[in-house]
């Protein structure tokens, strides 16, 4: 609290008066009222990395705004200038920074105040892959969690329709595990290419210092971004630090994706997996519910004897969805990403497991994965 309070002191409040146009404004949309990220000071030095980028001329005319809500403060809409920071707007805290209304007031804030003719997105947080443990509004299933603000979550539909026709080119994902089929499969309307991690992301996140010109350069260089967070790790000389994967996502492919994977879950038997097949993994404790993508789908093709050019042609979809993957060899030194395909995906052993975690309310399970519940099972 001391460190967010005197990283904002002395900034001023500013209205609108006719802003220009420019080419770009990224917003950063940082939900860190809790314990493990505001609380211990992370999203202050981002900030601060922020700041550097900006003094080092890195926004190339376009603008940086940060919704900045921490620890017991009232949410702040923050403009990250060469000069330093100037606050935008102050909001009340009667609304949790993870509901659907307030992500939407924001993004119109940041329309009002910083116009552009093109919009990026970070979401910086906790986040778990595609679980389906958010704030249920009326009109939506809960779906996917983003964010955490004073114990509660984002739903990924929720997600979908707050971004969708907002202009955002690109969604960076600074939290945890959302390099996920069915994350990306629901986004694929909101935007158009997503940045994300697979596993969980080092808690220190991505470097602003270095990512922040990726993203205001005249195309956004969103497979350097992804690179320079995965090399910050990668190059780590502590073996207990080096551990990362991250993966961008050309969203427009996902379609033909969902298309390509409902072939082969159609021409399977069951979803019985085979003797001997052990699930490339991507979580250490606990029940797992993140698993490798391909390495799934491709396993259960072959050892079932799909017909080959349901397999080449699942590939190519692959090859066009994902366009930049990387990982380390091990997660948290102890368990090998040896198959690392740059998405995740929930494997379903029997009928029953379509309820786990409401994972049967998802677009993708409505589209893709019900194609493995056959008749018989049904």
């Amino acid at each position: 609290m001391v460190c967010v309070m005197l990283l904002l002191c002395g900034c001023s409040s500013q209205e609108p008066d006719a802003p220009p146009l420019t080419k770009r404004t990224v917003l950063v949309y940082m939900v860190a009222n809790n314990a493990s990220l505001g609380g211990a000071g992370y999203d202050a030095l981002d900030i601060e990395e922020m700041k550097t980028a900006a003094a080092n001329g890195d926004l190339a005319g376009g603008r940086l705004l940060v919704y900045h809500a921490g620890v017991n403060a009232a949410p702040q809409l923050l403009d990250i200038t060469q000069a330093g920071i100037v606050v935008l707007k102050t909001y009340d805290d009667s609304q949790y920074s993870v509901e659907r209304a307030r992500l939407e007031d924001v993004i119109s804030d940041t329309k009002r105040y910083a116009p552009a003719e093109d919009y990026g997105l970070v979401l910086w947080s906790h986040a778990s892959g595609w679980l389906q443990d958010g704030i249920t509004e009326a009109d939506e299933a809960s779906t996917l969690s983003f964010g955490y603000d004073r114990g509660k979550k984002m739903n990924v539909s929720t997600l979908a329709k707050a971004l969708t026709d907002k202009g955002f080119s690109f969604v960076y994902f600074d939290c945890c595990q959302m390099a996920s089929v069915e994350v990306a499969y629901e986004l694929r309307h909101a935007t158009d290419l997503i940045v994300a991690s697979a596993i969980e992301l080092p808690i220190e996140g991505m470097p602003y210092d270095k990512n922040v010109k990726c993203f205001f350069s005249d195309t956004p260089d969103l497979i350097q971004a992804a690179r320079n967070t995965f090399e910050l790790y990668d190059g780590q000389e502590n073996p207990k630090n080096r551990w990362c994967s991250m993966s961008v996502i050309d969203t427009s492919e996902m379609d033909a994706l969902a298309d390509a994977t409902r072939a082969i879950y159609s021409a399977l038997p069951d979803m019985t997996l085979p003797p001997g097949y052990i699930p490339q993994k991507y979580q250490l404790d606990g029940r797992v519910y993140l698993y490798d993508f391909a390495d799934y789908v491709t396993s259960m093709a072959e050892a079932y004897g799909v017909p080959a050019l349901l397999i080449s042609e699942y590939d190519e979809a692959m090859h066009r969805a994902v366009i930049y993957k990387d990982a380390t060899p091990l997660l948290y030194n102890t368990l090998p990403l040896t198959r690392h395909s740059g998405l995740s995906t929930f494997i379903m052993k029997s009928q029953q497991e379509a309820v786990t975690k409401n994972y049967n309310q998802l677009q993708w399970f409505a589209d893709v994965a019900s194609a493995l519940i056959k008749t018989s099972q049904q």
